[in-house]
């Protein structure tokens, strides 16, 4: 990555053009930093024995570059404007239950962001909330 920004990579600009004259040759990414940053916080986390069954040993040698990549940085404003939105959805006198669960599922889908016990957490969150057992208070983000 770092060798990419150095030759002009930025995140806002997608798709590049490579070659001379006529024989010029479009290569597009498929996917922003925030996929990055979370694919990046998903390796992270097979070091730390996140992940399923496998040895103690990595049987080769991984380097630790990606694993120092700051993923603190995804930025959690999406989970929480899909918490709030859920939140006044649920609220709602007049609101259906396929309304809620869209709601429900992208908010489900923000939680990429999360580590995996964050993940289990925050399930367990949503469900109190669900149910009634717990009351958001007004001002509070997700996390």
């Amino acid at each position: 990555m770092e060798a990419a920004k150095i030759q002009g990579f930025i995140w806002s600009k997608l798709s590049y053009f490579f070659g001379k004259g006529k024989q010029k040759t479009e290569v597009t990414l498929n996917f922003d930093e925030n996929t990055y940053l979370i694919l990046a916080l998903r390796y992270q986390e097979l070091s730390s024995g996140g992940g399923g069954g496998g040895t103690e040993e990595v049987p080769f040698e991984i380097s630790g570059h990606l694993t120092e990549i700051d993923t603190g940085k995804i930025d959690s404003d999406y989970m929480n404007s899909r918490f709030e939105k859920y939140l006044k959805t649920i609220r709602k006198d007049d609101t259906n239950s396929n309304d809620i669960q869209k709601t429900v599922d992208e908010l489900h889908k923000s939680f990429a962001t999360l580590t995996q016990e964050e993940q289990k957490f925050a399930n367990i969150f949503l469900n109190d909330v669900q149910r009634g057992d717990v009351k958001p208070e007004e001002g509070k983000t997700f996390r």
